[in-house]
């Protein structure tokens, strides 16, 4: 025990920088959050195509 980190935390320090980049009001961040993940999944997509 001890050494191993929880599941949930990685995701929760990405949400939470997300958070602060995207704003306060949670419909915006929400929007802003879900729009950043969509960018980041088509970027990934485009890099491993083109390797």
């Amino acid at each position: 025990m001890g050494g191993e980190e929880e599941p949930w935390e990685w995701g929760s320090v990405r949400s939470g920088a997300l958070w602060r980049y995207c704003g306060t009001t949670e419909r915006s961040a929400n929007l802003c959050i879900n729009s950043v993940d969509l960018f980041w999944r088509r970027v990934t997509e485009q890099i491993v195509r083109s390797w």
